[in-house]
């Protein structure tokens, strides 16, 4: 396939979609890997935050069982059966000093209560007691129907809890339930970073609470300091989505339930840049991509350059005013005939048309007898200006009676032919065949062209 302009333009085009095909395909398999990463790392959080979870409630059981043996249950048992201040003292004496050696654990709440949620004693207030706790109320009635502990997320007035509530028995009765919480922050830096967790609280769930709109979704209170890395997001996030990509963020959503009702979300942020593995396949991404490109341009600049170089070299063989072969180009073609006939043309009294008409219209009827010429010959017939207004008709595989014909043909042509409306001209031609050497047969066209030109002009010498 010869290359041309045209050619060179669907070659480009089409190395171009390649381009950005692979560059596709690459980017596919760069957020494939991506995604399985972060699904992967939102299901390891997810089992670590389940996991510590199981450890602070298997810890409060172990604190329950080592506080409350069978001494104190039988106090308690007193306590209910002869409430009175006396026996409230005696409770609050033998279990107080337990509770501040526990302080040192981080828990955030100790405090007995009758099964129906009623306070015994609350051990960071002992003074108040005595009253329905509601939020308890709820976590009583769950142990009195379920027969087992309770340990989950509740809603205060003060906000979001997360408690372990044992119940308390003695041969089979029940006599009242022990609330053991962690301040869930602290639990969760085992897992977390605290600088980039927070609890969402449904805003219709606390309606008097004193905390703020989150700024990533206007349906929820926060509690958590990470609205801070989103001062000047104005981006309305559905935490229905477990997993969200903000700016240089990822926000992992994990609901929270109380009661088999959920309640909220606790959101886990990660800053991308800090996920080692994400960053290793960007960076094979963009070496990849750099690869590919480089390659692009090497193969257009090389196909730019290669079409310059055809270009080039076509013009060198070209006639600049005829765009037709020119003598070198017509030489470059002889080297591979060995059977072939020629035809020597000159236009007659050129020089009176160029001294008549002047040289521009000189020009113009060379370039129209090229044309001529070309549509006079089959394809692969070679036509050429050999010097001035004189030109070759390189007939291959051509016997010297059909390149006679020929000629014949094409003197006649150009003496029916007005040029300009109103210019005729006619042509003088020299037939000959190859005899062995192009030097003897184009001696031989050149000498019968002499004799047309001597003898009359506008003929065929063969």
């Amino acid at each position: 396939m010869e290359l041309n302009k045209k050619n060179l333009i669907t070659i480009v085009l089409t190395f171009t979609l390649i381009f950005i095909f692979l560059i596709y395909l690459v980017e596919e398999k760069k957020n494939e890997k991506i995604n399985s990463i972060i699904n992967n790392l939102y299901v390891e959080k997810k089992d670590l935050f389940l996991s510590e979870r199981q450890m602070i409630f298997s810890e409060a059981e172990l604190i329950k069982d080592l506080i409350f043996d069978k001494k104190i249950i039988s106090m308690i048992e007193d306590y209910i059966q002869n409430p009175g201040e006396k026996t409230r003292d005696d409770l609050i004496i033998a279990i107080f000093p337990k509770y501040l050696v526990l302080k040192k654990y981080k828990i955030s709440q100790f405090h007995l209560m009758l099964p129906n949620g009623v306070s015994i004693i609350r051990f960071n207030d002992v003074n108040k007691f005595g009253d329905l706790v509601l939020a308890m109320a709820k976590a009583a009635e769950y142990i009195k129907i379920k027969k087992e502990p309770f340990s989950g997320f509740i809603l205060t007035n003060e906000g979001l809890k997360f408690v372990n509530i044992f119940p308390l028995y003695k041969e089979g009765i029940h006599l009242a339930n022990i609330e053991i919480a962690f301040n869930y922050r602290d639990f969760l830096m085992h897992v977390f970073n605290r600088h980039y967790i927070a609890f969402l609280i449904d805003k219709k769930l606390l309606p008097n609470a004193k905390m703020p709109v989150c700024k990533l979704n206007e349906n929820f209170l926060v509690d958590g300091d990470v609205c801070k890395y989103f001062n000047k997001v104005h981006v309305r996030i559905n935490f229905d989505k477990k997993i969200n990509i903000l700016g240089n963020y990822l926000v992992f959503s994990y609901p929270i339930y109380s009661f088999d009702k959920k309640i909220g979300y606790f959101i886990k942020i990660i800053p991308i840049s800090s996920i080692k593995e994400i960053k290793d396949i960007s960076l094979s991404y963009t070496n990849s991509v750099m690869l590919i490109a480089i390659i692009y341009f090497i193969i257009i600049l090389f196909l730019i350059l290669y079409y310059r170089f055809v270009v080039i070299k076509r013009f060198a063989n070209i006639d600049k005013l005829t765009q037709i072969y020119n003598r070198r180009g017509c030489e470059r073609f002889l080297k591979s005939y060995k059977d072939y006939s020629i035809i020597l043309i000159d236009i007659d009294y050129f020089k009176q048309i160029n001294d008549t008409y002047g040289h521009d219209i000189g020009d113009k009827i060379l370039q129209e007898l090229g044309k001529i010429l070309k549509s006079s010959v089959r394809a692969n017939d070679i036509v050429c200006r050999w010097g001035g207004e004189e030109f070759l008709i390189i007939l291959p595989h051509t016997s010297y009676e059909n390149a006679t014909e020929v000629a014949e043909k094409i003197r006649k042509k150009v003496e029916e032919t007005k040029i300009f409306g109103n210019i005729q001209i006619t042509i003088s031609l020299g037939v000959s065949q190859f005899d062995g050497s192009f030097e003897k047969t184009f001696k031989d066209a050149d000498e019968k062209l002499y004799i047309a030109k001597k003898t009359g002009r506008n003929k065929v010498i063969f």
